[in-house]
């Protein structure tokens, strides 16, 4: 954290209370005590994503299961984990291979295939659903700018968010929010809405 920034926290008596990163977009998320901000976001969020055999993204909006594939990280690996199968390790060393163009929402980025061993733990995990996806990181050597109508000047950039670096709630506007629905009738049918559901 930046000199700056934390002024700004003391100041304004910000206090963090919930971190949460996404290595791989669309499942499930870590909590975490601590992250390293990098000029792309948190170390190690949004780094992966899912794409189907048109290099396009995929997520929960069209696969929903993709919700009971859990997550985690080691020093050496990124660990996917799913009831009905035994965990995948894949190395944090990026892998050799040739450069694939993926698309996520509007943009076209380059990216590195893991391997077909996760293709083939995917479908395990999944069943026939999941067949045609890969999963793939984002290349080191390319940059996907943030859109400039979303800039106020200067610039940043990120992996595979949807479109941001960084991604904020407020407990504060999550309240307000649960107080909406509950007097418009419409509560959460569960439990009032948290950080957890934002991703």
């Amino acid at each position: 954290m930046t000199k700056v920034a934390f002024y700004l926290c003391r100041e304004a008596a910000v206090q963090i209370t919930q971190l949460n990163i996404y290595p791989v977009k669309s499942l499930k998320g870590i909590s975490v005590t601590r992250s390293e901000l990098q000029e792309h976001g948190l170390a190690w969020d949004r780094r992966w994503m899912l794409v189907d055999t048109h290099q396009r993204f995929v997520t929960q909006r069209q696969l929903p299961a993709l919700a009971t594939i859990e997550v985690a990280l080691t020093d050496e690996s990124l660990v996917l984990s799913h009831p009905d199968v035994e965990p995948l390790s894949i190395p944090l060393a990026e892998p050799q291979g040739n450069l694939r163009l993926v698309s996520v929402w509007d943009d076209h980025c380059k990216a590195l295939p893991e391997g077909e061993n996760v293709t083939r733990w995917l479908e395990a995990a999944l069943g026939e659903q999941a067949q045609g996806l890969s999963l793939v990181r984002f290349a080191t050597e390319f940059t996907r700018a943030v859109e400039q109508d979303f800039l106020d000047g200067g610039s940043a950039h990120t992996y595979f968010a949807d479109g941001y670096p960084f991604l904020i709630a407020t407990t504060g506007s999550l309240d307000a929010l649960n107080q909406a629905l509950v007097a418009k009738g419409k509560p959460c049918a569960y439990e009032p809405l948290s950080t957890q559901y934002c991703r």
